[in-house]
């Protein structure tokens, strides 16, 4: 049984964000190999190694601060470790961190499930973003429709916060709960607060911070 729980930083940058989340799960196993790491390998008719990520991003979102947890047979120094997958890393995902987790500490997407999300929209003299920051920060009743089927969403119990980035007044700020009856993903929350007078043309996401926050 493996007994150490090394929980390693990435950031998905470049032509990565074009990457299914089970493609970005493959690259990282193939960069874990690389590293010489000892990785415990499950038993069973398919061994695989032992790992789980934090909450999946959708394709074309960026991050600066994913996770993801391996389990290794042997303890190896973390300074050691991280030196070792950096030599291996892909240059779109590079990996930023590692350091060892508690064994008994919940699974990342349970840990993990307070979201910051930066927002740059097509919005020249930023009328479009402090309107979407106005309305964010009221936190209404949205229409969303998943699957087929519309749904009333009560947004103050997704979102914790909306805010103008200070540094780019193009750029909402979004900070966001992922709930055990679900999420929301950013620009489905923008979509469905757009209307007449806001034309929503969104330029990119990053996810630029994971943590906890009770619930």
């Amino acid at each position: 049984m493996a007994d150490f729980r090394l929980r390693i930083g990435f950031a998905k940058t470049g032509a990565a964000i074009w990457l299914s989340h089970l493609e970005v799960v493959r690259a990282m196993e193939r960069c874990l190999r690389r590293s010489g790491l000892p990785c415990a390998i499950s038993q069973g008719f398919s061994p695989h190694l032992k790992h789980s990520f934090s909450t999946a991003l959708p394709v074309g979102t960026g991050s600066i601060g994913e996770f993801m947890d391996v389990e290794l047979s042997q303890l190896v120094n973390a300074e050691q470790a991280l030196e070792a997958l950096q030599a291996a890393q892909h240059e779109c995902l590079p990996i930023l961190s590692a350091e060892y987790a508690p064994r008994d500490e919940p699974s990342l997407q349970v840990e993990l499930n307070h979201s910051v999300y930066h927002i740059e929209l097509d919005d020249p003299d930023g009328t479009v973003v402090t309107k979407l920051v106005k309305r964010l920060s009221a936190r209404p009743e949205v229409t969303i429709t998943k699957k087929g089927r519309p749904r009333v969403y009560e947004l103050s119990n997704y979102i914790v916060d909306a805010s103008l980035d200070s540094s780019n007044k193009h750029t909402v700020v979004l900070s966001l709960l992922s709930r055990p009856e679900g999420s929301l993903r950013p620009e489905v929350i923008l979509e469905a607060l757009a209307s007449p007078d806001i034309e929503l043309k969104i330029k990119a996401i990053t996810r630029t911070a994971l943590k906890h926050q009770d619930l």
